[in-house]
């Protein structure tokens, strides 16, 4: 039989700061890839890609997803927006 190990706040803070980077960014499991196309009034198209799309109902059907903080151009928003 397999003991399930316990880790605190402590060992988190205590690991490597690579290994604790893919250690939190694995909790949640798989991600499936989704990818977005957009298209701007100039014409321009742009296509990204998004891990942190989400089901939010389905009458009316409602999907979400995640746009990290645009501290760089993010031309997909800026598009669907």
């Amino acid at each position: 039989m397999t003991s399930l190990r316990h880790i605190d706040r402590d060992a988190i803070a205590t690991m490597e700061k690579g290994y604790r980077t893919n250690f939190i960014n694995s909790l949640s499991g798989f991600k499936s890839l989704n990818m977005v196309g957009t298209i701007n009034p100039e014409g321009k198209t742009n296509l990204a890609v998004f891990s942190q799309v989400f089901h939010l109902g389905a009458n009316p059907a409602l999907m979400g997803m995640i746009v990290r903080p645009d501290s760089v151009p993010r031309h997909t928003l800026t598009n669907m927006l």
